[in-house]
C-alpha cells in the first residue's frame, strides 16, 4: 500500500505494533500517524520550532511502553500520541543522530553528531547524565542497547 499525505520527502518511519500504526516524519517536520489496517492518516502534527544549523529533525523513535514518540535534533521532544504535549530539553549542541529507550531504567538515551550522549528520565524529560566526546571527535551514527536493555 502507498500512504499518501506528506508534502515533503519522508525521512523517518517508526512502528507502533500495539495500536497497528505507522508513524512517519517528513523533511518539513510533519509527523503523521497512520492506521496500518485501513491505510488512513489518524493524526498529523508539526514541529514548529526552528533548529540550527539545519532546520530538520534528525532522529525519531516510538516507545511502545510509554506510548510516545521521541524526536531529536539539538533538543529532544516527546510527543504522546493523540495529544501534542512537548517536553523539550536543550542538552545537545549538534543534531541528534539516534534515540533509544531503556524500559528497564525508564530512560531515553540520545546521541548526536558531535559525539555527545545524554541519558534522560523518560517520565519527566530531565537530563540525568551527559557525556561529551564519547568517541573523541567522531560523529555518533549508530547506537544500540544490549539484550538487558542497558
Amino acid at each position: 500500500a502507498v500512504l499518501q499525505g506528506h508534502n515533503a520527502s519522508v525521512l523517518r518511519v517508526a512502528i507502533n505494533e500495539r495500536d497497528n500504526q505507522i508513524i512517519s516524519m517528513s523533511v518539513d517536520k510533519t509527523i503523521k500517524v497512520w492506521d496500518i489496517r485501513n491505510h488512513k492518516c489518524m493524526q498529523t502534527f508539526h514541529d514548529d520550532d526552528t533548529y540550527r544549523p539545519e532546520n530538520t529533525i534528525t532522529a525519531m523513535m516510538y516507545d511502545n511502553t510509554k506510548r510516545w514518540l521521541v524526536t531529536g535534533n539539538t533538543t529532544l521532544k516527546t510527543w504522546p500520541l493523540r495529544s501534542v504535549i512537548n517536553k523539550t530539553s536543550g542538552a545537545h549542541s549538534a543534531p541528534v543522530s539516534k534515540v533509544l529507550y531503556s524500559p528497564n531504567f525508564s530512560e531515553a538515551i540520545s546521541a548526536d553528531h558531535a559525539g555527545t550522549v545524554c541519558v534522560w528520565v523518560a517520565s519527566t524529560g530531565k537530563l540525568r547524565f551527559r557525556f561529551t566526546r564519547a568517541h573523541s571527535d567522531h560523529r555518533i551514527t549508530a547506537m544500540t542497547l544490549d539484550s538487558n536493555c542497558r
